[in-house]
């Protein structure tokens, strides 16, 4: 309807409200039905004035609908927030501010396949997160023993991405499959994705390997990043607890753990091999870690005056690393000549263990640096010293900061390999 057709039709509104009666009046007076007297047109200014009133408001009501309607169509073509679905197939929905999907794009060839030709657009953010899970269970990227999901969220404001964040957490509980979902709030800055590009992964699961190492892990995110959704899982629910939990990440359901071997047998074979009874055992703790290339099973706990550390293969259970040590000396396993002493030079441990070579420290720090991804002018606070460890090989312990982080690291002195990394924001 144009402005012209709109006027015409509060004009005709007008005239039918108010008739025009005056040639009647005349008429009667003639008849001597009454005489005129002359009155203030006080109340035919005031009744003027209320028919213009009628009709700015009939105006304001019918541009605010229109403006309304105008406004509401943008609203619900414009993308608000992005939810991110990830097991190995990777799929991106798009959601405009009354959480409907925009658009579904598959981000890998296994997305395009699961989505295959369903049409979400226009469907409720429920509806289509329960088709999407639902196909991954029936082309079997989602399984009884990896039943893993990632669901990352992306909004303008952190504060609505928080809120998308629980009310997706309870769309997948509710549906009944039995997922074990890892829901988190991923915020659109550069970092985060230069750290995806590094690694060649996705922005939301290099937020999930970041969240990992805050949480002790101490497999490098190079090492990390190679693993499926579900093994992070596994890693991350044996980790996270309420007292270090990121409001941005909620866990819901079990990991399964599928083929690996139970926590209890890992804790059975650990303690066989130290030879303690499990009535002497205190302070144990039993961790998903990565390590050895391979899923492994940490297991430490106290017994007597000594501290005992085991790493089992997840899958066999066999003994990949063992080390005992007094609770109030170093190394008490290790054997050394009498008299001997620890090597104060490089020389000295080339003498005494009969090694072919020795990285210099400089070059250790070098590696850990490197391996850290840092620039070397930013490093500060640096502590290096060598050590023998499991009475077998010497390492070097390297520490320092950077970039608002605590870095350390376990480098073999002689073929300058990374054995073990930890990365913690610097309180």
């Amino acid at each position: 309807m144009n402005n012209r057709e709109l006027e015409g039709k509060i004009k005709n509104a007008v005239e039918k409200s108010t008739p025009d009666v005056w040639e009647r009046v005349q008429n009667d007076i003639s008849y001597g039905k009454g005489e005129i007297v002359t009155m203030s047109d006080k109340k035919r200014k005031s009744k003027i004035v209320g028919i213009i009133s009628s009709v700015a408001a009939a105006l304001v009501l019918i541009s605010a609908a229109v403006f309304g309607i105008t406004n509401y169509n943008k609203a619900d073509l414009k993308p608000v927030s992005t939810i991110y679905l990830e097991v190995n197939p990777q799929i991106e929905l798009s959601l405009n501010t009354y959480n409907k999907v925009l658009e579904a794009t598959p981000r890998n060839e296994d997305g395009k396949k699961v989505l295959g030709d369903m049409n979400l657009k226009n469907t409720e953010l429920d509806v289509a997160l329960n088709a999407v899970l639902g196909s991954m269970v029936k082309n079997g990227y989602l399984t009884k023993d990896a039943n893993s999901v990632l669901i990352s969220v992306e909004h303008e404001t952190l504060v609505k991405a928080n809120y998308l964040n629980i009310e997706v957490l309870e769309s997948v509980e509710n549906n009944g499959f039995g997922f074990a979902t890892v829901v988190q709030t991923v915020e659109n800055n550069n970092e985060l994705k230069s750290e995806a590009k590094k690694l060649n992964i996705t922005s939301g699961k290099a937020k999930l390997i970041r969240t990992i190492k805050e949480n002790g892990v101490k497999a490098s995110e190079e090492d990390l990043s190679k693993l499926s959704v579900h093994e992070l899982n596994l890693i991350l629910q044996s980790h996270i607890n309420e007292d270090n939990k990121d409001e941005s990440i909620n866990n819901k359901g079990t990991a399964n753990k599928g083929e690996y071997i139970s926590a209890e047998k890992a804790k059975e074979i650990a303690l066989k091999a130290a030879n303690v009874k499990e009535n002497s055992v205190t302070d144990l703790e039993i961790d998903f870690d990565y390590d050895f290339g391979k899923m492994v099973y940490e297991v430490e706990f106290e017994a007597g005056n000594k501290e005992y550390d085991y790493e089992l293969d997840a899958v066999s259970g066999e003994i990949l690393k063992s080390h005992t040590e007094g609770k109030n000396s170093k190394n008490e396993t290790s054997s050394k000549p009498a008299n001997s002493s620890k090597p104060s030079s490089n020389s000295d441990i080339i003498s005494s263990n009969k090694i072919d070579a020795v990285i210099a420290p400089e070059k250790a720090l070098e590696i850990a640096i490197s391996h850290a991804g840092v620039d070397k002018n930013r490093v500060s606070d640096v502590k290096s010293e060598i050590d023998l460890e499991d009475n077998s090989r010497y390492c070097y312990e390297v520490e320092f900061k950077a970039n608002g982080y605590e870095y350390e690291y376990e480098i073999d002195a002689v073929s300058g390999k990374v054995l073990e990394s930890k990365k913690e924001l610097d309180d």
